[in-house]
Parts: structure tokens; sequence; C-alpha cells
């Protein structure tokens, strides 16, 4: 009794003491459960958001909130509101989160009158349409009549409808452009410079202009709108050449007489500064 009593001390402190190897392996368990569970946690997480993103882009793309009311279009003049949301290919009643607005944008600005379009959405269900028309300057005559703005771009054939009261510019090579791109080249543009300058310095007030004439060297000729007088300009600048006509014109006028021809010499030196030819209308 009294050996059992001794040896049993020493039997429980090897029972109670783990290997360190184990101790280790419990602990590396541990640590791997609980990545487990947080890889589970994250990955059910991942699902759950995607099945809310599922459901959320189901509903608004088929919900009767979000059917776009007609269309709030700005900047327009000549071309109809309806007529543009009706080119934008979103008619009233479309949900605004299924369309492209840079497609519809592309598609309003493809008539011929647009110069640009934006399209944008305002929620919950408006569509703001902005439009940029062109402003026709000038007519061309390129075989065709066609319309042309300030910055050259030929955009259309004359229509009924289209407006006609405008200057006309004829002369060499026009004839002979494309039908789809006729003449946009340096004598257009300095035709069109022309016509600018000849609002901006007055004179149309006075004498209205008809047509610009380019002529075989390049060089323009003017055709005023009332009387049909025939005016060679000759090359740029044009601008004091203009101050010397509108005064030889307001002293024909005072004398009643029209004139037929008028040439500016294309000398502008300060000896004879008035000079012109002038060929008085029997």
């Amino acid at each position: 009794m009294t050996r059992s009593t001794r040896e049993l001390p020493v039997n429980k402190r090897r029972a109670s003491a783990a290997p360190p190897e184990r101790l280790r392996a419990l602990k590396r368990l541990g640590r791997v459960g609980r990545r487990i569970a947080e890889v589970g946690v994250l990955a059910a997480a991942v699902a759950g958001l995607v099945v809310l993103g599922r459901w959320t882009h189901a509903y608004v793309t088929t919900s009767s909130y979000f059917a776009a009311a007609p269309a709030e279009v700005s900047g327009n003049e000549r071309v109809s509101a309806a007529r543009i949301q009706e080119l934008s290919g979103l008619p009233p009643g479309t949900n605004i989160f299924t369309v492209s607005t840079a497609e519809a944008g592309r598609r309003i600005a493809a008539h011929p009158w647009i110069a640009s379009a934006t399209v944008r959405r305002r929620l919950p269900r408006q569509l703001v349409i902005e439009v940029v028309e062109r402003r026709p300057v000038a007519l061309i005559r390129a075989g065709a009549l066609y319309l042309i703005d300030a910055d050259g771009v030929v955009f259309k054939r004359l229509e009924p409808g289209d407006p006609v009261d405008l200057p006309v510019i004829t002369g060499a090579g026009l004839e002979r452009a494309e039908e789809d791109h006729p003449g946009a080249g340096v004598d257009v543009r300095e035709a069109l410079a022309l016509i600018d300058l000849w609002e901006e310095s007055g004179i149309a007030a006075q004498v209205p202009l008809g047509e610009v004439h380019v002529e075989q060297d390049g060089s323009l000729s003017v055709y005023t709108d009332r009387e049909a007088t025939n005016i060679r300009l000759g090359r740029p600048p044009f601008r004091r050449k203009l101050q010397r006509l509108m005064r030889l014109m307001r002293e024909l006028r005072s004398q009643h007489a029209v004139a037929d021809y008028v040439y500016l010499e294309e000398s502008d030196d300060d000896v004879q500064p008035d000079r012109a030819v002038v060929r008085l209308r029997p």
C-alpha cells in the first residue's frame, strides 16, 4: 500500500503532460478552422451581393418607376422637340436605364440641321436632350444649291422650306465638286470670310449682298442683291476696300445713280486710296 501511494503522483504528472507537437497541431487546426470560417463568411457575403446586384438590376431596368416621361429638349429652333425625341430612338415610357445616352446623341446628330446633341438622365424618369443646330450663312451652287454654315460645312441640299434669303457662293470649280461634298476649300472659306465682313462692316444695311463669285484666278467678285451691281474686289484683305465701297455707294445714291460695274483697284496705297473704276447703268 505504501509503494502504490508513492507511485501515484508520478503517474498523474505523466498523464497530464501533453507532448509539444500535439499542442502545436491543435493550434494549427484552430487557425485553419478560423480561416475557413472567414472565407465561408466572405463567400456568402459575395454571393449575397451578386444576388442583390442582379435583383437590383432587374428591378431598375423593368420598373415602371423609371419609365421616361417626354424628353426635355433645349437648343432647338428648326427641328421640333417631338422629332428630336423620335430621332433619339427613346420614346416616352422607355426605361431610362436600358438606353445608351451616347448612342442616342449620335442618332440625333445625324440629322443635317443638328451639329451636336447631348443626352443625359435626370432621375427618376427624365431624359434631357441638348442640341446645337447649324446656322446657315450662305448657299453654295455646286450643280444644285446647298446650305453651308460659318465653319464651311456643307450640310444639306436646299429643299422647300429651307431659308433662301442668303448670299449665294458661285464660281470656278464648284460645279465639279462631288454632290455630297461640294467645295469647302480655300476659295470657299475666303468667300465666307467676305460674307461675314460684309455684315460686320455695316455695308449690308446699304448694299445687301446677293452673290459672291469665285473667279478663275481665285479672286472674288460680288453682285448686290437689289441692283445686281457687279463689284470686283480681287484678293483679300477686304476691309479697306469695303470702306471705300461704302463711300462710293453713298455718293452714287446721293446722285440717284446706279452702278452697273465697280472695279476697286488692287493697290491700297495712300496716293490714290479712293480710286475705282465705275460704269454707270444707263
